[in-house]
């Protein structure tokens, strides 16, 4: 099955069916907030969407095509194809069989906003950051919290979504929209400062939660 609009093109099987017009919905919502986050016009090509029916095959493709694949993967972005698994099959793996129809729509914004963060930077070089700020704008799911996690966890990429999460939900917060996209654009920079936006991050938590328990 295949739908098709001046930004996607989306190839798509009998078991979306419940949800494609939704995931439609909010992909042509979200192009527009992206636009104006990274201040960029249209992206030079649609964005093509696949979803995958069966996981051996989405794992087979992953595999063939980027050399690896975690177990826990459901989505994956690269140049202007984003492929991803439906609903059913997501379910099959262990950390995500309770996913429903709308965690299902969050994937599709936030893997097109890896989409965007690509284009916008110039390379498909993948952070913390990179990580945090598609979950922040695109699948906001988390509670805030970097107790179990350090800076090296963060830059070795062995944090938690929860943790990218955390981290750019302070940076969104707190910094300047213009000082957040000097880090969209430089890995560098996101890198050498992490130590730094931990640590302040974890004091803005603490207060947050402090303030909580009054």
């Amino acid at each position: 099955m295949r739908f098709e609009n001046e930004h996607f093109i989306i190839k798509y099987t009998e078991s979306d069916v419940g949800y494609i017009d939704e995931a439609i919905e909010r992909l042509n919502n979200k192009y527009d907030e992206y636009t104006e986050f990274f201040g960029v016009g249209e992206l030079p090509e649609k964005v093509k969407f696949i979803l995958y029916n069966d996981l051996g095959t989405f794992r087979e493709k992953m595999l063939a095509s980027y050399g690896h694949v975690k177990e826990t993967t459901v989505g994956h972005a690269h140049g202007n194809l984003v492929e991803i698994l439906t609903l059913n099959e997501r379910k099959k793996i262990e950390i995500h069989k309770n996913s429903t129809k709308e965690i299902i729509i969050m994937t599709f914004a936030h893997e097109l906003l890896h989409i965007f963060h690509t284009f916008y930077k110039g390379n498909n070089r993948n952070s913390w950051f990179a990580e945090g700020l598609a979950i922040n704008l695109g699948s906001p799911r988390y509670e805030l919290g970097l107790i179990d996690c350090t800076p090296a966890d963060l830059i070795n990429r062995k944090g938690k979504s929860r943790h990218f999460f955390a981290m750019v939900k302070y940076m969104l917060d707190n910094m300047s929209h213009e000082n957040v996209l000097e880090y969209s654009k430089n890995d560098d920079l996101v890198i050498e400062h992490t130590e730094e936006i931990y640590n302040l991050a974890n004091e803005w938590i603490k207060s947050l939660n402090k303030g909580n328990s009054r």
